[in-house]
């Protein structure tokens, strides 16, 4: 069964800032094989403006548009992602998701502020 991951990921800003001040999120992910239980997708989630960015929302759906759950720090509320560690993996905040065999593609949306 082939698996996809899709990224998809929105810049966000606060209500009084400028355009110039918006923020977009890079994501990238590697997920496990396939097993009997299914497989695993850890994310990694940077920000590429100058300035720290606070997480707005965050979602993952698989292909049918059924929610899929994000456990660790990518998943807290407050997340903060550091300025420029889009370029900095070990700056990047990360998660997992897990899911079951039948699922064929999860996408995950990121919206900071």
């Amino acid at each position: 069964m082939r698996r996809f991951i899709s990224l998809l990921a929105f810049a966000g800003a606060l209500v009084f800032a400028s355009p110039a001040a918006a923020h977009a999120p890079s994501a990238d992910s590697t997920s496990s094989c396939v097993t009997d239980k299914g497989w695993t997708i850890e994310w990694s989630v940077g920000n590429d403006y100058k300035d720290d960015a606070v997480k707005k929302s965050i979602t993952a759906v698989d292909q049918d548009g059924n929610d899929v759950a994000i456990s660790g720090p990518l998943a807290a509320e407050g997340t903060i992602f550091k300025a420029h560690s889009d370029k900095h993996p070990e700056d990047q905040v990360k998660g997992t998701s897990t899911v079951g065999k039948d699922v064929s593609s999860v996408t995950l949306t990121v919206i900071l502020y």
